[in-house]
């Protein structure tokens, strides 16, 4: 009885466990959505002056987020670690105040044999009583995760269903409608013309674009035209107006180039092959074609130099190069390109070009801004306003003088150069010296740790009183567990002259007494750990 009713008391408890991490997961998302604005628009921050914006919004998101976490470590799990610690006493002095009442006498053959079996039902009733707790704390996390699993595929594509294409005809896009997929809207509730009548949410659409078969593709459009999403659409990761109304040619392999090149951590030459098996011909070539070599010769043991977590050792033109010889030598069938060349220099940016993107024999869509080299693809794919506006070779598109394409064009003559492939090398200077240098060997104290380290861990655990309360608090437990323990000999032995009632009411006194102290130090010790992490 004592057990279950130990178990009724955390019923009310548990829901409020429940509440707590709903609410401490949701801010959570918050904090974590204002830090990845700010690490994402750093620049722009650092030049607007928003700094303090986003210190208040983070700061309040967080004081609130540990209000709740306080009130889950202090109010629940203590409370449960408490309540669970008088389990023994509290089924003892039960079962002891039932046999005393019913005329038995309590004597040291009966007290000390039951207290040791009451001590082994200890372990089991904490296991089983945590064990609930726990799903309650778990629900809200999983709940998220059943939610994503039966979350509906809302429009992405599937390799296995195909319409006929064209054998010229490497991608396909049918009066494709493409929009993020948090936009509420679903096939059943099309508008009729996106054009006149365009929805909230929608990114690019209608499309009817026909990408060709082993020819470059440049995908041009003001910033903000939908270029990236046009990528995206390819790989199916944004949701369509129908099925199939985006498709690729069935069993091709793609290969992608971001604009925020993704490395990871190992050797440049890791980064390169990736999944790939290692071909010395192939990379020697890929590394020419990339403007590699004389990077992999500048580096501390060359293709084998650790490249940090992202990159970070690297600069931007080395990340956005490594990630274009990935795709270059997985030799993928269709190449996705966004926008390798904005991060480079200009001469580098045309090698690149003539002696890497063109010189690939697959399907290759480049995103770009550099209109120079629109003259020397195979066809051209006009973005604006999520719109594709104009489609064509560049013959047709260049030579048509109120056309969009043509209106983007600088006044210039642009002349290609034809022996850049020759030169590029020679004209390539001290671009990225800087990064010669990836990762220096760690190092690490050794020796006993110093008094300042204690200091500097009491200070941020609460300063002396708290720490002071904390020990305070575990010795006074350990002490009344003591206690508790020589009470029955000196009932037994009835050392203070007092009723057996008396007695009875002294032992679970302590048992409360036991039980407060260390839920006391508990909710200190969790209150640490929740400021220092």
């Amino acid at each position: 009885m004592a057990i279950i009713t130990l178990f009724l008391s955390q019923s009310s408890a548990n829901m409020s466990t429940k509440d707590c991490v709903k609410s401490y997961m949701r801010l959570n998302d918050d904090r974590l959505r204002y830090l990845r604005e700010f690490l994402y628009c750093v620049k722009g921050v650092k030049i607007l002056g928003l700094e303090q914006m986003f210190i208040h919004k983070i700061t309040e998101v967080r004081k609130t987020q540990l209000s709740w976490l306080s009130r889950w470590i202090r109010l629940t799990f203590c409370f449960f670690t408490s309540m669970n610690q008088m389990i023994p006493g509290i089924t003892a002095a039960s079962a002891f105040a039932g046999y005393w009442f019913m005329g038995n006498t309590l004597s040291s053959e009966v007290i000390f044999p039951a207290l040791t079996l009451f001590n082994l039902l200890y372990q089991p009733a904490f296991k089983l009583s945590i064990s609930v707790t726990r799903q309650f704390s778990v629900s809200p996390c999983l709940s998220r995760v059943i939610g994503l699993l039966r979350a509906e595929e809302d429009g992405r594509q599937h390799d296995d269903i195909h319409e006929p294409m064209s054998p010229d005809v490497a991608i396909a896009f049918k009066n494709a409608a493409i929009y993020s997929y948090d936009a509420d809207i679903t096939g059943n509730d099309l508008p009729p013309s996106l054009s006149s009548s365009p929805r909230e949410g929608y990114v690019l659409g209608p499309l009817d674009v026909n990408i060709p078969k082993n020819r470059l593709t440049a995908v041009v459009g003001p910033i903000g035209a939908g270029k990236s999403s046009f990528l995206a659409a390819i790989l199916h990761q944004m949701s369509t107006s129908h099925p199939n109304s985006v498709q690729r040619r069935p069993g091709a392999t793609i290969a992608l180039a971001t604009q925020n090149p993704w490395i990871m951590s190992g050797t440049v030459r890791e980064n390169i092959i990736f999944l790939c098996s290692y071909d010395e011909k192939r990379y020697k070539e890929t590394l020419h074609m990339c403007c590699l070599e004389r990077d992999v010769t500048s580096w501390p043991g060359g293709d084998n130099a650790i490249i940090g977590e992202k990159g970070t050792n690297l600069s931007g033109g080395q990340r956005a190069r490594i990630s274009l010889a990935r795709a270059v030598y997985s030799q993928a069938d269709i190449v996705l390109l966004d926008d390798p060349l904005a991060a480079v220099d200009a001469h580098v940016g045309k090698s690149l070009f003539y002696d890497c993107v063109r010189q690939l024999s697959q399907t290759v869509v480049l995103v770009t801004h550099q209109l120079a080299f629109l003259p020397y693809v195979d066809n051209i794919v006009a973005l604006d306003g999520g719109r594709m506006v104009e489609q064509g070779s560049p013959e047709e598109l260049l030579t048509y003088e109120k056309g969009f394409v043509k209106s983007m064009m600088p006044s210039a003559r642009v002349e290609k150069n034809k022996s850049i492939s020759k030169n590029v090398h020679k004209e390539h200077e001290q671009q990225d010296s800087q990064a010669a240098v990836l990762i220096a060997e760690e190092e690490r104290a050794v020796g006993s740790v110093g008094s300042a380290i204690y200091a500097f861990y009491c200070h941020h655990a609460g300063g002396a009183s708290f720490m002071s309360i904390m020990i305070c608090t575990f010795v006074l437990s350990i002490v009344i567990k003591a206690l508790t323990n020589y009470w029955f000999v000196w009932w037994i032995n009835d050392s203070f002259r007092l009723k057996q009632m008396a007695y009875m009411g002294g032992y679970i006194g302590f048992i409360a007494l036991q039980a407060i102290f260390f839920g006391v130090y508990l909710s200190y010790t969790y209150a640490i750990n929740s400021v220092l992490n």
